[in-house]
């Protein structure tokens, strides 16, 4: 995580990048907006990672399913549970992000 953050980060930022949508292997996450340098509205992307698809390599505790525990200051949203991101586009310059769990 934190040397591919160093290799891609600024990259994102020069590039202006305003969404990053990745794949993990058994949750949902979602940062503030804006995150570049671990701080919120730095001019940096929204970080989306969606892992929820259903089946996981790992065998989980049911009791861990639902809210995951904020880890780091800029986390908006955590979740451990089965789902998808939606994206709609609306016009060339917005969009509508979803995640359906």
């Amino acid at each position: 995580g934190l040397f591919l953050q160093k290799q891609l980060e600024h990259l994102l930022v020069a590039h202006n990048v305003d969404l990053f949508v990745s794949g993990h292997i058994h949750k949902y996450y979602r940062s503030c907006v804006g995150l570049y340098d671990n701080r919120c509205d730095n001019g940096g992307p929204l970080h989306v990672t969606v892992g929820t698809g259903g089946k996981s390599i790992r065998k989980h505790n049911p009791k861990k399913w639902g809210k995951c525990t904020r880890y780091f200051d800029w986390t908006e949203s955590c979740f451990y549970l089965y789902g998808y991101g939606r994206v709609t586009v609306a016009s060339e310059r917005s969009l509508h992000w979803e995640f359906v769990g």
